[in-house]
């Protein structure tokens, strides 16, 4: 996870004509979002999709976890692994 240096959450909704997600821009809009993706941005230029989760609150928990000082790498794996547990039940 070193090679970021911050990390952002974005609302997405789906957009069936264009057959992928969205980012949605209008605040007002974000009941709209149907999974909520998290972003790491790259020291070096460029932004990864790290991965989506179903909630404001899975992707807020997860950014947390990316954010604390000293990550354990296992730990992030497995708030991953979770989220993404999460999402199929």
């Amino acid at each position: 996870w070193s090679g970021f240096n911050w990390f952002e959450i974005a609302p997405l909704e789906w957009l069936p004509e264009h057959d992928c997600y969205e980012q949605i821009i209008d605040k007002s809009d974000v009941h709209l979002a149907e999974i909520w993706s998290v972003f790491g941005h790259l020291h070096d230029g460029g932004v990864e999709c790290i991965t989506d989760c179903n909630t404001q609150k899975q992707a807020e928990a997860i950014v947390e976890l990316f954010e604390r000082e000293h990550i354990d790498e296992m730990r992030v794996a497995a708030a991953i692994r979770d989220s993404k547990t999460e999402s199929k039940h």
